[in-house]
């Protein structure tokens, strides 16, 4: 009997040895500057507490680490042009960059963000985009295929005489885009699902962002790509070029010839926007 048991432990020793080592291929490239440069400018508030996050993408199966940036400013062109604020890093937060500024600064004229990492320059241009306030949110229980869903039906009324682009967030990373065509000057009304029944006594935010038609249209990109599990300000499947410009190797005479320099092909991902933003909060119920 004690014969048989060696001969069968070295059987299975053998069998365990033999297992082919099997090497999979997973997508890599050099890494690249990702910042989350979305400013929600509240139209209550006297300033503006502004974060910017920066870190660089990851490989695979890394994980992403902050950047730490040698300078990031915030300047408006037409209002201050010789007065940037220079954002300081978070003491709290790793790869966060902060200051407070005057809302009356966002509000008119154009908008310029500056970075400077790795001997490297990126520059972005925007404007400030205004928003209408979210006139009713109701809540409801939904059954869809079996399965019980919390759904919200939401009406606000759109600005008056303008093409008009809107960004919904619903908190836990969800969100939703949205544009006047074929509602301009009304009031609209729709219902958004979310996939499982929220729990009661849940806080929910909600908020309405007014977008350009350039960020709606990122946002379409990375919403697609992300799959809605990730945030469209985390490194999404590809890369969406977005409105910061790698400017190191270029002949960048002025800020009004941005968008006519062919971006250099190591671009950031993320995107630099101000937009009026209005929030309600509702506790499931």
């Amino acid at each position: 009997m004690i014969k048989k048991y060696v001969y069968i432990t070295i059987a299975i020793l053998l069998n365990i040895s033999c297992e082919d080592v099997i090497e999979v291929e997973v997508p890599s490239e050099k890494s690249r500057l990702v910042i989350d440069a979305l400013i929600r400018i509240d139209p209550s508030l006297d300033m503006i507490d502004v974060a910017i996050k920066a870190s660089e993408s990851a490989s695979f199966f890394d994980s992403v680490q902050p950047a730490n940036l040698t300078e990031i400013s915030l300047r408006n062109i037409d209002t201050s042009p010789g007065n940037p604020f220079i954002l300081a890093p978070s003491a709290t937060e790793a790869g966060t960059y902060e200051a407070s500024i005057p809302r009356t600064f966002f509000t008119q004229g154009r908008l310029v963000l500056s970075i400077f990492y790795n001997n490297e320059t990126y520059v972005s241009l925007t404007n400030y985009v205004p928003a209408p306030d979210i006139d009713s949110i109701t809540q409801s229980v939904t059954t869809l295929f079996g399965e019980d869903q919390t759904e919200l039906e939401i009406s606000f009324t759109d600005l008056a005489n303008r093409d008009d682009y809107y960004l919904f967030d619903f908190d836990f990373n969800e969100y939703l885009t949205i544009e006047d065509e074929f509602f301009q000057n009304q009031q609209f009304v729709f219902s958004y699902f979310y996939e499982d029944r929220l729990e009661v006594d849940r806080a929910l935010n909600i908020s309405i962002l007014g977008i350009s038609f350039e960020f709606f249209d990122y946002m379409n990109q990375v919403i697609a790509q992300s799959g809605q599990t990730q945030g469209p300000f985390q490194t999404p499947a590809g890369t969406v070029l977005g409105n910061i410009i790698n400017v190191t190797d270029t002949d960048f005479g002025s800020i009004e010839s941005l968008e006519d320099i062919v971006p250099n092909t190591h671009f950031p991902l993320g995107y630099f926007a101000v937009c009026e933003t209005y929030k309600k909060t509702i506790i499931i119920e």
